[in-house]
């Protein structure tokens, strides 16, 4: 298993390498011709909770030249009503940097919603970027429900690694498992934040998981790698379930990864057991 699966960190270093043409700046070694532009970030996430949700966010734009007056036009497509955003951004004479605002208006709690700029690119700079993906969402605010010691199949740990566990203040018995496979694995998922959320009764017992989860890794098939995908499916395909005895639950689910438009293709089985000893709400 652990042959197939391609280290994440090795994979950015490999772009940096790629993408890395000068440390003197964007604008190095080539001369525009007129007027060009580039978003400084080819994409932008925000994540807000109910208390600190903002009714706008900046996308910040920058021209090769502090002349005139200059205005950008913009094709935004919001995927939400609740985004919004003007059809161009316009650059102060003397400035060379701009403001895109993007209005945010209602968000369902869990709820996320994205939007796609772009402008002309017969004007983009030649290391710039005419697209901008962004996202937003409103999330519950999470709050410690203690942790658990966990194994896993997947990941063929020996002994139990302890996994912080967090409830929803929001939420109707939700909660989530914090970058499991961070802490059960770190050589493969470098990076905290993919959580595995699940759902527990009025008893706290175990409810669903949810069915389809990045976990922050990679699969490396025949040479082309994969984002891999948690599948706990609940109509019970491929043996899925998710039961407990008291604070010692089972998860048993199929390992996918996202082969894109959609689809998800399975890999092998997870089995997922631990022992949630601290903090568990219901009766040992």
């Amino acid at each position: 298993m652990k042959l197939l699966k391609f280290p994440v960190l090795a994979m950015l270093a490999v772009s940096a390498l790629v993408t890395s043409c000068s440390d003197e700046g964007s604008w190095d070694g080539y001369v525009e011709k007129g007027d060009v532009y580039t978003f400084d970030q080819a994409s932008a996430n925000y994540s807000f909770t109910p208390v600190d949700l903002q009714d706008s966010i900046v996308i910040t734009l920058t021209r090769s030249n502090t002349a005139e007056e200059a205005a950008l036009p913009i094709v935004a497509e919001f995927e939400s009503e609740a985004l919004s955003g003007p059809s161009e951004v316009v650059f102060a004479k003397g400035e060379n940097q701009a403001n895109y605002v993007i209005s945010v208006g209602e968000l369902a709690i869990g709820e996320s919603v994205s939007a796609t700029l772009a402008f002309d690119e017969n004007l983009v700079s030649v290391s710039g970027e005419a697209t901008c993906q962004v996202s937003v969402l409103l999330d519950y605010t999470w709050v410690s429900a203690g942790s658990c010691q966990m194994y896993s199949q997947w990941a063929e740990n020996s002994s139990p690694v302890r996994v912080p566990i967090e409830v929803a203040a929001e939420g109707n018995g939700l909660y989530r498992f914090n970058s499991p496979y961070f802490y059960l694995e770190p050589n493969y998922c470098p990076e905290e934040g993919y959580h595995v959320q699940f759902y527990l009764d009025e008893n706290y017992n175990a409810l669903a998981v949810d069915q389809f989860t990045y976990i922050g890794e990679l699969i490396t098939i025949e040479g082309v790698s994969y984002d891999a995908v948690l599948c706990c499916l609940a109509d019970g395909s491929y043996g899925c379930q998710f039961v407990n005895a008291g604070s010692t639950f089972l998860i048993n689910a199929v390992m996918g990864y996202d082969v894109g438009g959609g689809s998800i293709g399975l890999y092998t089985y997870e089995t997922i057991q631990l022992l949630w000893d601290e903090g568990y709400p219901g009766a040992q």
